[in-house]
């Protein structure tokens, strides 16, 4: 935590002990799974948010990144994936588009500075 206060790191994830367990009892057995189980089974991340836009892409990148490996997973396990994608959808974007990088937001404000 403290190189994240001394701006060396843009975060940190915390792993709870029998993570792995706990994540594929919550796996199996999904609404049914203890409080602890659920609990167990959190990664927890603690972020710089100095810069929002930085931060609120990495934490885009972070849900993309677990939807991704839980539905490998699954389809690993012969695990039906119908039900498991959020019930958010973001569909095209009226104006811009899904995949604006840091470089491209920031650009603008650099050439008015």
């Amino acid at each position: 935590m403290n190189d994240i206060r001394l701006t060396k790191l843009w975060g940190v994830m915390i792993f709870s002990a029998n993570f792995t367990e706990n994540l594929k009892d919550r796996f199996l057995f999904g609404v049914y799974a203890g409080e602890d189980n659920l609990k167990q089974s959190r990664v927890t991340f603690h972020l710089d948010m100095s810069s929002k836009q930085v931060g609120l892409q990495i934490q885009k990148n972070l849900y993309s990144s677990l939807q991704d490996f839980m539905f490998s997973l699954a389809r690993a396990c012969k695990v039906d994936t119908n039900g498991m994608d959020t019930p958010l959808h973001f569909d095209t974007p009226v104006y811009g588009n899904n995949d604006t990088n840091f470089t491209e937001f920031i650009a603008p404000g650099v050439l008015l500075s």
